[in-house]
């Protein structure tokens, strides 16, 4: 095929649809001219090819199968600090889930970490700000990635 990129082979299996889970199979007009990728379900598409045009029938199958299954990566945006109150290296990041708010006083060993949605998050002994504040970050993208599951 012409101008298309690299095909998967032929007998690569079909991904569960990314939208709902259901099983696709590959669906062509009457006269055969042209495939693409379809949910059972919820009759989400791929994109269609014509392959009188791109190629031959297994040419036409390969591509859409590769396109169906090709996913973009899930990407969590990171949290945004901000500074509070400096006497006791406060820092607050907002998230769907509530307000992360990191401190540390002086006369803490370790520093703190609050959740609003959550009062004490349970977590280990990190003595540094930016450590629990990493912490957080992680702990944000669990959730964030439980959320999608």
């Amino acid at each position: 095929m012409e101008n298309t990129p690299a095909s998967a082979p032929v007998d690569t299996p079909l991904l569960p649809c990314p939208f709902c889970g259901g099983t696709p199979s590959i669906s062509e007009t009457d006269d055969g001219v042209y495939r693409w990728v379809c949910c059972d379900q919820c009759e989400a598409d791929g994109p269609c090819i014509h392959y009188q045009f791109d190629g031959t029938k297994e040419e036409a199958k390969a591509f859409v199968v590769e396109k169906w299954n090709t996913r973009q990566e899930r990407q969590i945006k990171p949290l945004v600090w901000e500074r509070g109150n400096e006497l006791i290296d406060e820092w607050t990041a907002e998230t769907p889930f509530g307000k992360f708010r990191v401190f540390r006083r002086p006369q803490d060993e370790v520093a703190r970490i609050y959740l609003s949605a959550i009062k004490n998050i349970k977590h280990p002994h990190i003595e540094s700000v930016e450590e629990t504040k990493a912490y957080c970050e992680a702990e944000y993208e669990r959730c964030v990635m439980e959320c999608l599951e």
